[in-house]
């Protein structure tokens, strides 16, 4: 997955404009042993997509998360989406943390209006504009 995360790099990076920079920790397409210790020094990384057990989902925007590693865990979060990842490795977060976002797109655009509460809408109306369909 942190491969994945670094090819979505270097294919955003063809339609960056020419004024915008921004220190990311290697060339896109280089091999970086230490990656997810450059990831963790990073406040928010974008993915641009989601990987699920048999499908992978492009997103409309970035998600922005934010991985740590805190007592010999990585733990991948979005705050904005409620959405926490944790595994022994930054992949495995990374894996969790895409399931999770997977299973909330399901639960959520299966919801009719009339069953949400609070929070629930705003969530549902992200989720239901998360993914480019096809």
């Amino acid at each position: 997955m942190t491969q994945l995360c670094l090819n979505n790099f270097a294919e955003r990076q063809k339609y960056r404009p020419e004024n915008y920079h921004f220190d990311f920790p290697q060339k896109p397409g280089e091999k970086n042993e230490d990656f997810s210790y450059e990831l963790r020094k990073l406040k928010k990384t974008p993915l641009f997509q989601v990987e699920g057990e048999d499908i992978i989902y492009k997103t409309k925007k970035p998600i922005l998360v934010k991985a740590s590693l805190e007592d010999d865990l990585y733990i991948v979060e979005n705050e904005s989406l409620l959405i926490y990842g944790v595994g022994d490795t930054l992949e495995e977060a990374l894996r969790d943390f895409s399931y999770h976002v997977i299973y909330f797109h399901k639960y959520y655009n299966n919801l009719k209006v009339s069953q949400l509460t609070g929070d629930g809408f705003r969530l549902k109306k992200i989720y239901e504009t998360l993914f480019i369909e096809g």
